[in-house]
């Protein structure tokens, strides 16, 4: 059973938050822009980031298409954009804020790399180049949700519309669908005794719901946080999280699909559940360490005092592969 390590607020954010930063002087303190969206005609994530102490930014984004294949869009350089900017621009890569908190865009036009077989990427064998062209706007579906004590020191996410198109070697993907976004900063370390789960889940539009949860472990210790999003606007804190026995793992991870979440002043229960779709399998190192970072995205079936609700979102797996100590 999992401990409780944190809070959810809806508190007043102002609009200078979608701003930079100060960064403190820790190596691993880094700001980053997030988002996810799955559609029938295609799944998308991005995640464009500055880390001030290594003086370079960082871009990344995961289309996989209907037909399975993954194309992968990656840009590095030193860090750019003002002071003042919103948002975040990686060598092409630009995550815009056209209104705080309300709209955002993601542009890009440039080469990617596409992968038959998105289990190629973590090697690099197996693609082919292409031309990728992103046109999104994402639109504010509710208010944002501030939580304290998390892993993260500065986080807040919402739930978002995406609209637009996706261009790969000259066939057009229309998207309009719903997504989550964060914006996230502050120190974060990968640690070899570390392992977490990460999940969020957008209900259809106009069904009013959302959900987003935490589950980690630390020295064989499980903590988690996390927030739902009921229709009407109300927001409930989950205090538990415990790993359903019919939870389905991917072999060798130590997460899997199914959860029972401890709801509300009520502590009711609610079950969630995780339909792989589409799978992108990520690397990350760090000095001698190799951490394996599933992201699957899919759809989501939550039942909560008798009712059904069905989304779509993301379950992300983190744990140390290579160097553990």
């Amino acid at each position: 059973m999992s401990h409780p390590v944190a809070a959810v607020h809806y508190v007043p954010i102002d609009a200078s938050e979608e701003g930079r930063h100060s960064p403190s002087a820790e190596p691993a303190w880094k700001e980053a822009h997030f988002a996810s969206v799955v559609d029938d005609a295609l799944s998308l994530y991005y995640e464009a980031s500055s880390t001030p102490a290594r003086n370079g930014a960082d871009a990344f984004c995961g289309v996989v298409l209907r037909d399975g294949s993954l194309v992968f869009v990656r840009r590095r350089d030193s860090a750019s954009g003002s002071d003042s900017s919103l948002g975040a621009s990686v060598d092409g890569f630009q995550v815009s804020c056209v209104e705080p908190l309300q709209h955002w865009s993601v542009r890009y036009d440039g080469d990617a790399r596409r992968y038959a077989h998105p289990e190629d990427l973590p090697t690099g064998g197996g693609h082919a180049p292409c031309r990728v062209t992103i046109d999104l706007d994402l639109r504010a579906l509710a208010e944002p949700v501030r939580i304290v004590g998390g892993m993260t020191p500065g986080i807040y996410e919402q739930s978002v519309r995406v609209e637009g198109h996706v261009v790969v070697d000259g066939v057009e993907h229309t998207v309009d669908s719903v997504g989550y976004r964060n914006h996230t900063w502050g120190a974060r370390t990968w640690s070899s005794d570390k392992r977490w789960l990460a999940a969020h889940a957008t209900g259809e539009p106009g069904s009013g719901w959302a959900l987003s949860f935490i589950l980690s472990e630390v020295a064989g210790v499980q903590q988690s946080y996390g927030w739902v999003q009921t229709p009407g606007g109300g927001l409930e804190e989950i205090e538990r999280v415990v790993e359903l026995p019919d939870s389905r793992r991917r072999e060798g991870t130590p997460f899997g699909d199914a959860y029972e979440l401890t709801v509300g002043a009520d502590a009711r229960r609610v079950t969630a559940r995780f339909e792989r779709e589409r799978h992108i399998p990520l690397r990350h190192r760090e000095g001698g360490r190799v951490s394996t970072i599933d992201e699957d995205l899919g759809a989501w079936r939550v039942e909560d005092d008798g009712r059904v609700l069905v989304g779509s979102g993301l379950l992300e797996v983190l744990f140390v592969t290579e160097g553990a100590t």
